[in-house]
């Protein structure tokens, strides 16, 4: 009775769990109004979603950032609460998205997705864990993580684009159903990192590109570093795929035809292991024209070009002691597929095969290079390994662009490339001119050098304003700017007669209403009774207005504001530059006492409250002296 009892309790609890279960799977989805674009942390990437079609739009641009694993974290994924209850159906990456930070769509449940054709790189745990995806269109992507799709339970198919260099390390390990890995061309140049296809079980096979690097345990391991059974490698001989699978000890079933686009440039090797295998280049043109299949190298070998049919259009033994090269060239039909078939003659050795069209129209370059002075202080630049590897673009009759990484001193189609070096490593400030020569045609490109400043403050004076100096770091070029006046100033004195021109002052020789002028022409101070002025804003100089006599400049400086006695000459009544009879008889013309209201008191020169032959004795000195200017004052 208990043993049944037990059994009852234990069928009923498995009932109870069963049912939660699957009430928990069809659990309505939390999130159900729309969401407005929102930033996504600092970054210049956003998210909406839209309710009723279900779908979360990621757009912006440039690069979405990393989130953490965790919920309730400061940079969890804004829909973690809603990544898997149903509400997410499918998931749009808007053009202009560049890269998909670490954990971006970690742990989603949604099938449907698409990527932009701007998307360079998928972060670490992007995908990880989305048991949904079937298959995924990468675009254009170049880099792909390390366990950017680990654990996608459901992913059953996979296309490495062409455009794709590396697939990091566990990046598509323990996908359980993944059976089918596909790589854009077959002769890409990627590195497969340790484990990127780690503990796949339906992965029966992998056909793996020519230039494909592959690293400890990258494809056909099961746990630890058992290889997986029944799992075979395709690969060529002579490549690193081969020598991979020959040291793991896998299946490998060697190819012999690759299909090759025009442009393709391939470095291959005859050795003991293909020495008598053909190497078969399948090409399909698109439109109608002339092409080149040209072959190069250490090997002698024979070369033949035949049509879908088989027939043979054109048969050619290169010997590289005789050839520099050996070149098949014909009319093709777009849409039609050839065979250029290599085989080797009895010898070892490397090789490169290329396909171009046959007839250059125009060669070009598009290099413009950007620095800052602060960079370059010296004035020198490494032209020569700055311009290493850029593309030289070889633009043929029907509009194919072959890129030519520029190496100076290299060759390509009889044309020799060099670097002209008009620049000799030496650049300045605006625009430097330099160029390559590739045979016969000179091709510039610029170096744009942007000044780059230091700023030195200077400060105002008394004798001159303030303003801020901007210097090129690199060319000297320089330029003012935040200009303040001069440090305007009080200064002080008392204006007295001169009674010689050796600058003798007259005793109690005070003249009032003489105005003070600073070096703007503008009216300052006025003198006292007592002679006495007080300036503000003087600057350089001040200037002490004479109505009998030159005008007085005196300099001004930063060491006293008491500028003491200033003697001025006071004795050409009459203006004229000389102290002559004239003056003499303007003063017996006002002989006597005068009215202070008639503004006498000046030439009351003893202040004795007349204006007689005494005022005039201290001029006598100056009778003969000549026609008064500045200089008399010493």
């Amino acid at each position: 009775m208990k043993k049944l009892f037990s059994i009852f309790i234990g069928t009923a609890m498995f009932i109870m769990i069963c049912f939660c279960i699957s009430i928990s799977s069809f659990a309505a989805p939390s999130q159900v109004t729309d969401i407005e674009k929102t930033q996504i942390l600092n970054s210049t990437v956003y998210y909406s979603f839209n309710a009723s079609s279900k779908t979360l739009t990621i757009s912006g641009e440039g690069s979405a950032p990393s989130f953490s694993q965790s919920q309730n974290m400061s940079d969890s994924q804004p829909w973690y609460g809603w990544k898997n209850d149903g509400s997410i159906e499918r998931i749009i990456v808007e053009e202009g998205i560049t890269s998909l930070g670490n954990y971006f769509f970690h742990g989603m449940t949604v099938s449907d997705i698409s990527l932009p054709s701007t998307l360079k790189t998928i972060g670490s745990y992007c995908f990880a864990y989305s048991s949904q995806i079937r298959t995924i269109d990468l675009k254009n992507t170049v880099k792909i993580n390390n366990n950017a799709f680990y654990m996608c339970y459901g992913l059953e198919e996979i296309k490495i684009p062409s455009t794709v260099t590396s697939i990091g390390k566990s990046a598509f390990a323990s996908c359980k159903v993944l059976n089918n890995v596909t790589f854009g061309n077959q002769y890409m140049t990627v590195t497969v990192y340790e484990k990127a296809f780690f503990k796949c079980p339906e992965l029966s096979e992998m056909t793996i590109p020519f230039n494909a690097k592959l690293m400890n345990c990258s494809v056909g391991f099961t746990d630890g570093d058992v290889v997986q059974e029944n799992f075979t490698v395709n690969a060529y001989a002579d490549s690193a795929a081969y020598t991979y699978a020959k040291k793991y000890l896998m299946k490998v079933n060697t190819l012999d035809e690759m299909v090759i686009n025009q442009g393709a440039d391939l470095d291959r090797k005859y050795f003991s292991d293909n020495l008598n295998d053909k190497m078969i280049f399948i090409f399909t043109p698109e439109q109608s024209a002339s092409y080149s299949f040209c072959l190069s190298g250490s090997i002698k070998a024979e070369c033949v070009l035949t049509d879908s049919n088989g027939k043979i259009l054109e048969q050619v033994t290169y010997n590289p002691l005789t050839d520099n090269q050996c070149e098949i060239s014909s009319d093709f039909v777009g849409g039609n597929t050839y065979y250029y078939t290599i085989s080797s003659l009895g010898t070892m050795g490397d090789f490169n095969i290329s396909l171009l069209p046959v007839g250059i129209d125009r060669i070009e370059i598009d290099w413009s290079f950007d620095f800052k002075a602060s960079g370059l202080s010296d004035g020198r630049l490494d032209v020569a390994r700055l311009i290493k590897g850029h593309s030289i673009n070889f633009v043929y009759a029907d509009g194919f662009v072959y890129s030519l990484p520029f190496e100076d001193g290299a060759d390509y189609n009889g044309m020799s490339i060099s670097y002209s070096n008009k620049l000799n490593s030496s650049v300045t400030c605006g625009e430097n001119n330099d160029s390559i020569i590739v045979g016969d045609t000179e091709l510039p490109f610029t170096i744009n050098i942007e000044h780059s400043y230091k700023t030195e403050i200077i400060e105002p004076t008394i004798t001159s304003g303030g303003y801020t100096r901007h210097t090129c770091v690199l060319c000297g070029d320089e330029y003012t700017s935040d200009y303040t006046d001069q440090l305007g100033r009080t200064v002080y004195g008392y204006v007295k007669v001169m009674a010689n021109p050796e600058g003798d002052l007259l005793e109690n020789s005070n003249i009032s209403d003489i105005y003070i002028y600073n070096n703007k022409g503008e009216v300052i101070a006025v003198t006292n009774e007592d002679g006495f002025f007080a300036a503000e804003y003087a600057y350089d100089y001040i200037v002490i207005e004479s109505y009998a006599g030159p005008n007085r400049k005196i300099a001004i400086d930063s060491e006293s504001e008491n500028l003491g006695d200033i003697g001025i000459v006071f004795c050409d009544f009459n203006e004229d530059g000389y102290v002559n009879a004239k003056d003499f008889a303007l003063i017996n013309s006002v002989n006597g006492e005068y009215d202070s209201s008639g503004g006498y008191e000046s030439v009351d020169v003893n202040k004795d409250g007349a204006i007689d032959f005494d005022d005039w004795s201290y001029a006598k000195s100056y009778f003969t002296y000549g026609k008064l200017d500045e200089s008399i004052y010493k």
